[in-house]
């Protein structure tokens, strides 16, 4: 079975259309440091630009709601957070949501994703992956990214 679906993705022309260089860039990645438990550090990130998807939610509010429901309330809390410099993680509602959970938010340098790489990573990996499902406009892909995010998820990764 495997072979079947790696034979369907390798002929399926969106399927190469969106799958993602892995050649390195130049420059070298900083590595994330080594954690020992689990949400001992925690990377976000938007991934952009994309088209406009119809519900319009790009703010920060939705960044720290996303934090607060999606993270904090079925996972816990994360000791550490690794954000890069967006206005998204520097609001004020996201910085106090953080402040008052005790969780401590690591800014990337400006300019510099590669100090996030394992997020960078996921997000390239991501825009691949949802690219496939999308509509000609590209403007329904946050209705995939549940179902594409629970299939990376569920899938085993050499990081983990």
């Amino acid at each position: 079975m495997y072979n079947t679906i790696k034979q369907y993705v390798t002929s399926c022309s969106k399927c190469q259309q969106f799958k993602v260089s892995r050649v390195k860039p130049t420059g070298t990645l900083q590595p994330i440091e080594v954690t020992t438990g689990v949400l001992d550090l925690m990377g976000l990130d938007f991934i952009g630009p994309v088209p406009q998807s119809t519900s319009a939610n790009c703010t920060a509010e939705t960044a720290a709601k996303f934090l607060v429901e999606k993270v904090i309330l079925q996972y816990g809390v994360p000791k550490q957070l690794i954000t890069d410099q967006g206005t998204h993680f520097m609001a004020n509602v996201f910085e106090t949501i953080s402040s008052r959970c005790g969780i401590s938010h690591i800014k990337t340098t400006t300019y510099h994703p590669q100090t996030n790489g394992l997020t960078e990573r996921f997000n390239a990996t991501l825009a691949g992956s949802i690219g496939t499902y999308v509509n000609q406009q590209q403007t329904d892909w946050d209705e995939y990214l549940p179902f594409v995010t629970f299939a990376y998820n569920t899938s085993k990764q050499a990081t983990t």
